[in-house]
């Protein structure tokens, strides 16, 4: 499943653990993203940085939110 995401959703990188898939860190730069049904933790910064962003659709799959993540 994480090499489907990874083919997928190529301005994303993520990580898998017994935990499910983790979104490490977004790569684009569209003002609008959304993050993709399955993963299940946003990472510590994982849009940091990211100074075109403007909104942040969160699937109802995540579960968990490491710290902050903008």
């Amino acid at each position: 499943m994480l090499q489907e995401f990874r083919e997928k959703y190529k301005d994303f990188k993520f990580t898998r653990d017994e935990m499910g898939i983790t979104l490490v860190k977004y790569l684009g730069n569209s003002p609008h993203v959304e993050i993709p049904f399955g993963v299940t933790r946003l990472g510590v910064d994982c849009f940091k940085n990211n100074k075109s962003l403007k909104s942040v659709v969160i699937p109802d799959s995540v579960v968990e939110i490491d710290g902050e993540w903008y």
